[in-house]
């Protein structure tokens, strides 16, 4: 495995465990009031930003300077906290009746999922290659 996939590996395997859970026990869903389309929309935008914010800071951690990685982890930070305001808002504007707060709540659980293992997979970038 190449070094980059290496690191990706546990975001990747996030997005397909939360998929399958999510596909495997509808009924379980639909009990705790989860709307499980809103849950996988959000797992999907979730694995998306944290592809995008990686290859931001893994680009920015090629630099000399390291002023410029610890700028990208706080702007991949910002990237994400904004992409999840905006995804809530228009789930809430376009819900209507149907908005639903265990759903928010699952969703939020799965963005401090996803936020743990983007920065483990971050930390990963930093290891020395002959440690």
């Amino acid at each position: 495995m190449k070094t980059a996939q290496k690191q990706l590996f546990p975001l990747l395997l996030i997005f397909i465990l939360v998929d399958l859970v999510v596909v495997a026990m509808p009924t379980i869903f639909d009990k705790w009031g989860l709307d499980k389309w809103i849950l996988l929309v959000a797992n999907l935008i979730y694995l998306l930003v944290s592809l995008a914010v990686f290859q931001l800071q893994k680009k920015a951690h090629a630099n000399e300077n390291p002023n410029v990685f610890v700028r990208s982890v706080m702007t991949g930070m910002l990237i994400k906290m904004g992409v999840v305001l905006v995804s809530l808002f228009a789930y809430w504007a376009l819900s209507g009746d149907h908005f639903s707060k265990p759903t928010i709540i699952a969703a939020v659980i799965l963005y401090l999922i996803y936020f743990i293992t983007g920065v483990y997979c971050t930390m990963q970038m930093n290891k020395p290659k002959n440690a």
